[in-house]
């Protein structure tokens, strides 16, 4: 009767058999990597046997050989870098508006530079309730709602999609490039999806029943920073809602350096090297300069109290800017993304777009009407 062999050995083994294998892996590379490390990039060796001290010739090449390649690998290393970040996976739809009783079609339309969006547009008559010929020839207000960077059209369904489309409001949920199913384009933060936002609007106007003067947009994140940039070239659009959005492209850099306890001015290079990549809009093009655009349209920033990549000290340069025709929203105790997934935000938000929407009151009257307290 065989026994059975001892845990020890089969552990003695298993390590053997991972030290031969490594051993022949490493036997097929290293002579490459030290013709890439030690050798003259052309592939001699450095001419150190005529020479009276050989090794100190060899060592002298091998940095000058170092100190030559240091800036290919950086620049390389740069260049992976802004491709990534301007090519975020992709996220699958996980949630659809039937399983919150909303009734949708699907829109495909053309942004200003002809990259292909697409998303939902939501009858909000389908939501409230049984269609009759009074209310199918009423002319209904509509909210664009912009997701974030590395999101899709079903970020912000609910709970402000749906409490929106509840409340007598037709809605454009759109992908931006480069996210979701709309067509592969270069994400910068909120700058070039500013044009999207723009046809988006213009879709939404397009549709029967919407009124086309009475229209708001709604974006979190990277979708808060291009509905400011948008919201005042678009005609018939009243006010703006930005949810964890940021003063500049800039900004999101530094505060991302700050985070990993790099410095600051890493992150400002980096978006400087974005910027050319986009040819310097995301340095030209900023929340701060567009701000000043509000005067006859309202603007409210909402982000939360503990928010680290938008933190509530950022939105003062907005606040300055948009003058009397802006309020602002600090939700307590909410991080990075959470101010969106309340509730009672999302009950505020349907109260500011009445205000501004339905109602058509004036700024200041709006803001007066909101609840001091969520």
């Amino acid at each position: 009767m065989a026994t059975q062999m001892p845990l020890y050995r089969r552990m003695l083994i298993a390590l053997a058999y991972v030290v031969h294998h490594v051993g022949k892996v490493t036997n097929i590379f290293w002579p490459t990597m030290r013709k890439i490390l030690f050798w003259h990039p052309f592939g001699a060796m450095m001419p150190a046997s005529k020479s009276k001290h050989p090794y100190l010739w060899r060592f002298v090449g091998g940095v000058l050989y170092r100190v030559a390649l240091l800036p290919l690998v950086v620049m390389g290393a740069w260049l992976v870098m802004i491709y990534s970040v301007t090519h975020p996976p992709r996220q699958a739809i996980a949630v659809t508006p039937d399983q919150f009783s909303l009734v949708c079609r699907d829109v495909r339309f053309n942004s200003d530079d002809g990259v292909i969006i697409k998303g939902w547009y939501i009858n909000s008559l389908v939501a409230g309730g049984p269609l009759t010929t009074e209310n199918w020839k009423q002319r209904r207000p509509g909210v664009v709602l912009c997701h974030g960077y590395g999101g899709n059209r079903d970020q912000l369904l609910y709970p402000l999609g749906r409490e929106l489309a509840q409340a007598g409001y037709d809605l454009l949920l759109l992908d931006f490039r480069g996210h979701g199913l709309s067509a592969d384009a270069p994400v910068s933060f909120g700058t070039t999806e500013a044009a999207d936002v723009m046809a988006a609007v213009r879709y939404l106007q397009s549709q029967s029943g919407v009124d086309e003067q009475r229209i708001g947009i709604l974006g979190t994140g990277m979708g808060g920073y291009a509905a400011i940039l948008a919201g005042p070239r678009c005609k018939g659009v009243r006010c703006v809602v930005a949810v964890d959005s940021y003063p500049s492209v800039p900004a999101v850099f530094e505060n991302m350096a700050h985070r990993m306890h790099v410095p600051t001015e890493l992150g400002t290079a980096f978006s400087w090297g974005m910027s050319a990549y986009f040819g310097h809009r995301l340095i030209d093009e900023n929340a701060v300069d567009s701000s000043h655009n509000y005067t006859d349209r309202g603007l409210l920033l909402i982000t939360g109290s503990r928010a680290e990549s938008t933190p509530p000290a950022d939105l003062e340069p907005i606040v300055a800017g948009a003058g009397g025709n802006i309020a602002r929203l600090i939700v307590p105790g909410a991080r990075d993304g959470q101010a969106a997934n309340s509730p009672a935000v999302a009950r505020m938000v349907v109260s500011y777009f009445d205000g501004m929407l339905i109602e058509q009151e004036s700024h200041a009257k709006v803001v007066a009407k909101m609840p001091p307290h969520l």
